[in-house]
């Protein structure tokens, strides 16, 4: 990483390193990115919103999508939920 980000700090190649880590039950949790000196400056837990359950995104991975394709149809779910919340109320 050092020699990919020449000149970057000690703190973001860590923090690169291990937020990118291939196995998530080795990858740094939110809680601990935000608590890493790297980003600790910008962590503020009484502005911060937590979801205490799993977000699906309900675009299926067996098909492959350009980034183009997969942006429009999460803003087209995204457009569709509001439709829906709107009618509600």
């Amino acid at each position: 990483m050092s020699q990919f980000f020449k000149g970057a700090s000690k703190d973001a190649l860590d923090f690169l390193k291990r937020t990118l880590e291939f196995d998530p039950n080795k990858r740094l949790t939110i809680e601990q990115a935000l608590k890493h000196p790297f980003v600790r400056q910008f962590h503020n837990p009484a502005e911060e919103i937590v979801c205490n359950k799993i977000i699906h995104i309900p675009i299926s991975d067996a098909k492959k999508l350009s980034v183009k394709e997969y942006r429009d149809a999460l803003y087209a779910d995204i457009y569709q939920k509001k439709r829906d919340q709107r009618k509600k109320f």
